[in-house]
């Protein structure tokens, strides 16, 4: 067999396709791995002004709500703390009708001595008034003080002190509450309006006579008193009849007068002084010959310790003088002692309690009666007289008189 010539088929020729872009195929897509890298390639840097805005953002948030916080709390506080007080002082009525209902006596009277204290429980008041409102820490508390004016008085004394009267402001019930009144000692005055309190003044006689003469005052350790009182509201006198019973019915009583003065004195009250005492009779005397010692002279003799004046005796008959003293009337002495003012006569109370012999009679003297056409010095002065002695003083516990006016 002959090949087959082959055929040659001629086609057209295509249309031109038209100018199209030609798509690229990209790289595959994987999604990101844990530990892996993204194969697209590390991802951009922010920019440096979005990091700015972020912070700043954040810091104005920070401080908004620390702003919210502070605005918070102080609504809470102001919800919670009440209001600033401002109130007036409690009026005249409130603090008049407060007064009137406390219990007001007077302060501590026990410095002034002799007095009669019964009875000092309802003064008189005047000058009634609030003081100041004071506040306290915040101003959530106010005090207030209101004083008066107090006039106790009974038949002793008469006492006028400033009485305080404390206020505080209750705020519960918008009223001004009462304290406990106190009585203001400074600035005290009393005033005696009667007589000094003889049963006081009899029952401090022990010791008035102890710090006057232990000796006199150890002969009459219990003894029985009668009082003889010439008192008023100036001052006065009391004669004491002091009786001393022996230990047993046997024994002798030991028997005297002593006389006390008393004078007013502010911020102490009545002040008791022994004037004299009078001659001691009956008891047991000293021997004859015993002393004091240190040169003092005790006469012979005698049962009396006439310690400031008394009657004078032809015999020598009375003892317990500290000193002896023989002379004459116009005869010059001297003698120590103080200066004291009494009935308007200036007497000298010697610094001993002297036996004084004159004219051969015999005077137990502690006080004498100064004379003097002239006669200058001060009350309560030690001073040491020079003067003419005479018997004519004319005061029971000064029997015995110095002239200073004499020619040296």
């Amino acid at each position: 067999m002959s090949p087959v010539p082959a055929q040659t088929v001629v086609l057209p020729a295509a249309a031109p396709a038209p100018n199209l872009p030609v798509a690229v195929p990209g790289p595959d897509y994987h999604p990101p791995v844990a530990g892996g890298v993204n194969p697209s390639g590390p991802a951009g840097k922010p920019s440096k002004k979005r990091n700015g805005l972020l912070i700043f953002g954040i810091i104005v948030c920070i401080l908004a709500a620390i702003v919210l916080v502070v605005a918070l709390v102080y609504v809470t506080f102001r919800q919670q703390q009440p209001e600033p007080l401002n109130v007036n002082a409690p009026s005249t009525a409130t603090v008049q009708a407060a007064f009137d209902s406390a219990d007001i006596t007077p302060s501590n009277l026990s410095s002034y001595a002799y007095i009669d204290t019964e009875g000092l429980d309802d003064p008189e008041l005047t000058d009634v008034k609030a003081g100041n409102v004071n506040y306290g820490e915040g101003r959530q508390s106010a005090t207030c003080e209101a004083t008066a004016k107090a006039k106790w008085e009974n038949e002793s004394v008469s006492v006028e002190q400033t009485v305080q009267l404390p206020f505080t402001y209750n705020t519960s019930t918008n009223t001004w509450d009462p304290g406990r009144p106190n009585a203001q000692s400074a600035g005290e005055k009393v005033t005696p309006v009667g007589p000094a309190d003889l049963e006081k003044v009899q029952a401090a006689l022990p010791n008035l006579l102890r710090d006057y003469d232990a000796d006199i005052a150890s002969q009459f350790p219990n003894p029985e008193v009668a009082a003889t009182a010439d008192l008023d509201k100036e001052g006065g006198e009391i004669t004491f009849a002091i009786d001393q019973a022996g230990q047993n019915e046997a024994d002798q009583h030991t028997q005297t007068d002593v006389n006390v003065g008393l004078v007013w004195q502010d911020g102490k009250g009545w002040v008791a002084t022994i004037n004299w005492v009078g001659e001691i009779l009956g008891g047991t005397q000293p021997a004859e010959g015993e002393g004091d010692g240190d040169g003092v002279q005790t006469p012979e003799g005698g049962a009396s310790d006439n310690a400031n004046g008394g009657a004078a005796t032809d015999g020598g008959s009375t003892d317990g003088a500290q000193m002896l003293l023989t002379c004459t009337t116009g005869d010059l002495v001297e003698v120590p002692g103080i200066i004291e003012y009494r009935d308007n006569r200036v007497l000298l109370r010697s610094d001993y309690t002297i036996r004084v012999m004159l004219d051969g009679r015999t005077y137990i003297a502690r006080y004498f009666e100064l004379t003097a056409n002239t006669f200058v010095v001060t009350n309560g002065a030690h001073v040491s007289v020079v003067g003419e002695i005479s018997a004519t003083g004319t005061l029971e516990q000064a029997p015995l008189m110095i002239n200073l006016d004499y020619e040296g």
